[in-house]
């Protein structure tokens, strides 16, 4: 499949591209994307499950200790909570199917399918670019 790139993420994906090895370029440009996004075993997302257990969900990502220039000022104004709650309704708005990710999620995790996490990853991009154009940066979202 191929996979349009939009303009303002070029620059920012080409070297990706250019060094990929064995794996297509997508799996490290993405890279933890997927621990954003609902699974059949974390309904919220990985990410959202550590700061739960962690007690950190509503604490700003600023004031737990991320260091704030690696990460953009929306990422840095908001919770965990938060930010899981914005991956979802990107994915809603985006008419991405929830079934189909927790679908892949749970073939990623028990099957441990390469090719079903850059399915998810191809599936799901539209939200992430959604989320960069709102102000996110790469690590907000992969890191």
């Amino acid at each position: 499949m191929a996979i349009e790139i939009p303009e303002f993420l070029r620059e920012e994906v080409e070297p990706f591209i250019r060094q990929q090895g064995k794996d297509p370029w997508i799996l490290e440009y993405l890279n933890n994307w997927h621990f954003r996004l609902l699974d059949h075993e974390y309904p919220n997302g990985y990410c959202y499950y550590l700061a739960e257990h962690l007690g950190r969900l509503d604490i700003l990502h600023i004031d737990l200790g991320y260091r704030g220039e690696d990460h953009s000022d929306t990422f840095n104004r908001q919770t965990p909570r938060q930010l899981a709650q914005v991956v979802q309704a990107s994915l809603t708005l985006k008419e991405l199917s929830n079934g189909r990710i927790i679908g892949l999620q749970r073939q990623i995790r028990e099957d441990r399918r390469l090719d079903a996490r850059i399915e998810l990853f191809e599936y799901t991009l539209p939200a992430y670019v959604f989320l960069r154009e709102e102000g996110y940066n790469r690590q907000d979202l992969t890191g």
